[in-house]
C-alpha cells in the first residue's frame, strides 16, 4: 500500500500538472499587472482628481490591505473546505473587481474595488500555492512555486508593454485619457482562462486524504494519472496510506465503500481512522512546537519580501519618470520588469543547488542589502552608471528571496494547516506592501531618495538573523507531511478514532462539515 506522496511521484510531472500551474500562474499575472498598473496610473488621476501626495499611497496600499484580510481568512477556509472553492472564488472574484477599477468615477469607487480586489486575490495567493505544492512530487515542489513568480513577472511585463501602448512617456496627459483601458486589460488574461479554471482545476488528494476522503482522493489521482498518460500506476492502488500512518500500520479502507480492505493488499481487517480537525485543532497545531517560530520568522521574511519587491515597484515609475537622463521612462520601467527573470534563475539555481533553503535565503537577503545602498545614488543623476545596475540587481534579488520564501514555508507546515500556516505568513508579510508606498512617500522628496533605500537595507540585513534564529526546520525536497506525528506516534492535537472496520471511515453527518 502507498501513501499520497508515493502515488504522487509514481504518476510524475505531467500535463495535468502543467495546466494546474497555468491556472495558478495567472492568477499571479493578474496582481503582478494590477500593482504595476495601480503604481503607474495613480500620478494622473492624483492631478486630475486633486489629489494630496500621501493620498496617493493609500490607493496602492488599499489592495494589499485587501490582500492581508483575503491571505488570513483564504487559508483558513480552504483547510475547512478544500482548495479548489477558495481558487474558483479568487478567480471570480479578481476578474470582476479588475473590470470595475476600470469604470471607478471617483477615490472612493476605485479605493473600493481595489480594496475588493486585494481581497479576492488574497483569498487565492496562498490557497493556490499549497494547491500546486500538495499536487505535484516533492523534487518539483519549488519548481513549480518558483514557476508562479515567473508568471508574476509576466504580469508585470504584460503592464509594461500596455504602458508602452497608451502612455510611453508616462505623462499626467497620456494617463488621464487610457488609464480606463489600461486598468480593465490588465484582467483580461484572467477572463479567458477562468472557464478553463472551472472544468480543469481538481482538488488536493493530500486535503482529501486529512479529511477521510480517500475515495475521492483516489479518484483525483486516477484523473491526474489518466491526463499524464499514466492509468497504468494506478491499476493496482486500490486503497492509500496517508503519510501520518506508517506503512507497517493495518491500511485504511476507501470511504466510498463498506469499510473492507481489498484481499490482495491485507489479510488482516482493517482499523479505520478517522481525522476530524476542528479550527481551534488547526490553531494549535500552528502554534505549538517549531512551528510557532516559523510562524514568526515566517512572517517576518515575507514582510521583508514584500517592503522590496513592491516598495522598489511603487518607486522606480517615479524615480524613472524624474531622471533627466532616461530619455523613455517606461521602456525603463520594462527593464526593471525584466530583471525579474534572472531572479527566477537564481531562484532555481538555488533548489536545484545542495544548499538548503535558508542558506539561499541568507545570502539573497545579503545581496539586496549591499545592491539597496549601493541604489542611494539615485540622487546623483551622474552616477547613473551605478545607481541603475544596482536597482536591477535589487529587483531581482528580491524577487529571488520572495519566492524561496514561498518555497520554504510551503513545505513546512503539514497538510491539515498547510493553507493557513502559509497564507497567515503572506498575510502578515503584506503589512510590508501595505507600508511600501506610504514609506516611500514620507521617506523622499524633492529628488531626495536614499533614506528610503537605507531603511529597505536594514530590514534586509536583519532578516538573515531571523532566518537563523526562527527558520528552524529544513523540509526541502522531503516528502509533504499530512499530520504532524509526535514521539508516541499519534497527530499531536487531534484525535483519530479507531473503530471496527464495518464502520465508515467519513461519518455523513460530520464527515464534511467539520472546521
Amino acid at each position: 500500500m502507498k501513501d499520497v506522496n508515493e502515488v504522487i511521484a509514481s504518476v510524475g510531472m505531467g500535463k495535468y500538472q502543467y495546466v494546474q500551474l497555468m491556472m495558478v500562474g495567472i492568477l499571479y499575472a493578474l496582481d503582478g499587472a494590477e500593482i504595476l498598473i495601480a503604481s503607474t496610473v495613480i500620478g494622473p488621476l492624483a492631478h486630475s482628481w486633486g489629489l494630496d501626495v500621501w493620498m496617493k499611497g493609500i490607493f496602492v496600499s488599499v489592495i494589499f490591505v485587501g490582500v492581508l484580510i483575503g491571505n488570513i481568512v483564504g487559508g483558513m477556509i480552504a483547510d475547512a473546505v478544500g482548495r479548489k472553492p477558495v481558487v474558483l472564488t479568487s478567480y471570480t472574484g479578481v476578474c470582476i473587481c479588475g473590470l470595475l477599477s476600470s469604470q471607478a468615477v471617483g477615490p472612493l469607487s476605485l479605493m473600493v474595488s481595489r480594496f475588493l480586489f486585494g481581497l479576492c486575490y488574497g483569498l487565492g495567493t496562498g490557497t493556490g500555492i499549497t494547491l500546486l505544492v500538495e499536487s505535484v512530487p516533492s523534487n518539483f515542489r519549488g519548481h513549480v512555486v518558483n514557476l508562479t513568480g515567473l508568471f508574476f513577472v509576466g504580469g508585470e511585463i504584460f503592464a509594461c508593454v500596455i504602458l508602452m501602448v497608451f502612455t510611453p512617456q508616462l505623462t499626467n496627459q497620456q494617463g488621464e485619457e487610457y488609464w480606463r483601458y489600461i486598468t480593465a486589460l490588465g484582467v483580461a488574461p484572467g477572463v479567458f482562462t477562468l472557464p478553463v479554471v472551472y472544468f480543469i482545476m481538481q482538488e488536493s488528494p493530500h486535503y482529501l486524504m486529512t479529511r477521510g476522503y480517500q475515495s475521492e482522493a483516489l479518484a483525483v489521482l486516477r484523473y491526474i494519472a489518466a491526463i499524464n498518460g499514466k492509468e497504468d500506476v494506478m491499476v493496482d492502488v486500490h486503497a492509500l496510506r496517508p503519510s501520518h500512518v506508517a506503512a507497517s500500520d493495518t491500511p485504511l479502507p476507501s470511504s466510498g465503500g463498506t469499510g473492507e480492505a481489498d484481499a490482495s493488499e491485507t489479510t488482516q481487517a482493517p482499523v479505520d481512522r478517522r481525522v476530524e480537525t476542528t479550527w481551534w485543532q488547526r490553531t494549535s497545531i500552528l502554534f505549538s512546537g517549531d512551528f510557532r517560530y516559523t510562524l514568526v520568522g515566517g512572517s517576518y521574511i515575507l514582510f521583508v519580501a514584500n517592503m522590496l519587491f513592491f516598495g522598489l515597484m511603487y518607486g522606480l515609475p517615479t524615480i524613472f519618470a524624474h531622471m533627466d537622463s532616461l530619455e523613455y521612462p517606461a521602456l525603463n520601467l520594462l527593464i526593471v520588469s525584466l530583471m525579474d527573470l534572472p531572479g527566477v534563475v537564481v531562484a532555481w539555481l538555488l533548489i536545484n543547488s545542495e544548499f538548503g533553503h535558508r542558506d539561499g535565503l541568507i545570502v539573497l537577503a545579503a545581496v539586496s542589502m549591499v545592491c539597496l545602498l549601493l541604489m542611494t545614488t539615485l540622487d546623483v543623476d551622474s552616477y547613473s552608471a551605478v545607481a541603475l545596475p544596482a536597482s536591477y540587481m535589487a529587483k531581482y534579488s528580491s524577487a529571488a528571496f520572495f519566492t524561496l520564501s514561498y518555497v520554504y514555508l510551503a513545505e513546512v507546515f503539514p497538510s491539515v494547516v498547510r493553507s493557513t500556516g502559509l497564507s497567515l505568513c503572506i498575510g502578515f508579510g503584506r503589512l510590508g506592501s501595505i507600508l511600501a508606498p506610504e514609506a516611500f512617500e514620507l521617506l523622499t522628496g524633492d529628488g531626495v531618495y536614499w533614506p528610503f533605500f537605507v531603511a529597505c537595507a536594514v530590514i534586509s540585513g536583519l532578516s538573515c538573523v531571523i532566518i537563523r534564529r526562527f527558520l528552524l526546520v529544513e523540509h526541502k525536497n522531503q516528502p509533504l507531511e499530512d499530520i504532524p506525528v509526535d514521539k508516541m506516534g499519534a497527530p499531536a492535537g487531534i484525535n483519530l478514532a479507531e473503530r471496527p472496520s464495518s464502520a465508515p471511515l467519513v461519518a455523513p453527518a460530520t464527515g464534511a462539515s467539520s472546521s
